[in-house]
């Protein structure tokens, strides 16, 4: 991390990778204490819940950024990832503005793989950019302008 921060790097992506799902006071701790050595460098850290890992949906991921009570604690919104849990845009609204850092925008299928290992090969290998696949993005932009810019 320090590196990254002389490079000028500014957030830090975070996940979750345990199967575990009585876990969540580890998962809590380990998500703090990333943060902890992020903060002196200036770094966020932004913890982004695929539906294929521990933390498969928004309620998830905040639920930890909340437990965590750090300042540089926060949520990366990728499209993908909102498409695939159903996430309306008033559930990321709902959230501490301060929470959101940066968002990776990419496009998929409009069908949500039902299969671990097809959720998995959406976002490893069939990735789309924005306007290629089917992910409804306008209601995404709309709900972007209620957050912060730098």
């Amino acid at each position: 991390m320090e590196a990254a921060a002389e490079l000028g790097a500014r957030h830090v992506i975070s996940s979750a990778w345990t199967t575990d799902r009585s876990d969540r006071n580890f998962l809590v701790d380990c998500f703090g204490q990333l943060c902890d050595l992020a903060k002196p460098l200036g770094l966020t850290v932004d913890l982004e819940f695929p539906s294929f890992s521990r933390l498969t949906n928004l309620q998830e991921a905040a639920d930890v950024v909340r437990a965590a009570n750090r300042e540089n604690a926060g949520i990366l919104v990728d499209t993908l990832y909102i498409h695939f849990s159903h996430v309306a845009l008033d559930e990321l609204s709902a959230l501490p503005r301060n929470w959101f850092h940066l968002a990776h925008l990419c496009d998929g299928p409009k069908e949500v793989p039902t299969a671990r290992e097809d959720l998995i090969h959406v976002v490893r290998d069939a990735c789309l950019y924005v306007g290629e696949g089917a992910i409804d993005m306008p209601p995404f932009w709309i709900g972007c302008r209620r957050f912060p810019t730098r």
